[in-house]
């Protein structure tokens, strides 16, 4: 959702919508998308289970999806980012059902 806003930033902006992303502006709204990814990473840790650095495992996709967005990329350039982020969920989720069930 918060790739979809991103991209749509400009072009809500301009006919008014006040979403999250025109509230925040643009590089604000990178952030927030990073951050948002980042910290799937650290709730599972504060379990302090052993079996949940699993998904630490899709840290490298993360930070990598996340310096995507940070650079700049915007319109159309920014729907592959839409599918990544699904398959990233995709991968974190199984990660994390992984550790649970193992824990």
């Amino acid at each position: 959702m918060a790739a979809n806003n991103i991209r749509d930033r400009a072009k809500d902006e301009t006919v008014g919508k006040h979403t999250l992303a025109v509230r925040l502006g643009d590089r604000r709204s990178r952030i927030l998308f990073f951050t948002l990814l980042l910290s799937a990473h650290v709730a599972p840790l504060l379990t302090l289970s052993p079996w949940s650095l699993l998904t630490l495992l899709a840290l490298r996709a993360t930070i990598g999806l996340g310096r995507l967005v940070l650079s700049g990329i915007s319109g159309k350039a920014l729907i592959p980012v839409l599918a990544k982020t699904g398959q990233l969920q995709l991968a974190f989720s199984a990660l994390l059902a992984t550790s649970l069930w193992l824990s």
